[in-house]
């Protein structure tokens, strides 16, 4: 984090503050559901055929709050299965940056930087785009973090925001980290754009599942 991005992080933080000291408090609200099953989220579209899989052990007893998704998809036309990862959930303390977590399993950071991927929608939004290298190969990822409608590349920041929702609104709305990755064969800019082709047919389906999630909380 640079210098500048430390100050403005700490005035955001003053900011919070002061709203907290001027703002009538009141009970914070969960306006979305702190679990779900992921039904939205299709095994087979456009050619792509999805296997189940678990994260694990470790993993899953670190995050006891969330929902996790851990599926392998298979086209005929793709050299290699890619991988589609979601932790989804209330508490942000259970989010991390998914390429420290991958360092800390042994994988090497290579490369890192921005891909832009489109919504679906008419718009489109920043991801993370990492390479990392390991004793068992080279493997490209794609990720970014999403509640309601905020996308976002930094956790740092993007905790931030939703602390700040959370303060104007008193609502606690479920956040989800999307992690894609794919093993490199050939070139890295290959294998990301092949993350990032695929997230632009799977993003409306995780968008849906997010919002019903949110929608099934209000009615119940």
């Amino acid at each position: 984090m640079s210098k500048l991005q430390l100050h403005a992080l700490i005035l955001t933080v003053i900011l919070g503050l002061a709203i907290v000291g001027t703002r009538a408090s009141g009970p914070l609200t969960v306006k979305g559901r702190p679990n779900t099953k992921f039904e939205r989220i299709p095994m087979e579209f456009a050619g792509w055929i999805g296997l189940d899989g678990e994260f694990p052990p470790g993993t899953a007893s670190s995050l006891p709050t969330c929902s996790l998704l851990l599926r392998r998809y298979m086209h005929e036309d793709v050299y290699s299965p890619l991988e589609l990862a979601v932790v989804y959930g209330t508490d942000l303390g259970d989010f991390h940056q998914p390429e420290f977590c991958l360092e800390g399993q042994g994988l090497r950071s290579v490369s890192k930087g921005k891909v832009f991927i489109n919504g679906g929608d008419g718009t489109s939004f920043e991801a993370n785009r990492v390479v990392m290298d390991s004793d068992y190969g080279r493997r490209a990822f794609v990720f970014w973090f999403y509640s309601e409608g905020i996308s976002s590349t930094s956790l740092g920041r993007y905790k931030v925001k939703v602390f700040l929702n959370r303060l104007l609104t008193r609502d606690v709305r479920p956040s989800a980290m999307v992690r894609l990755s794919i093993d490199v064969l050939d070139t890295d800019e290959e294998a990301i754009d092949q993350l990032a082709r695929f997230a632009e047919l799977i993003v409306p389906y995780l968008r849906q599942e997010f919002a019903a999630s949110g929608q099934e909380a209000k009615r119940s």
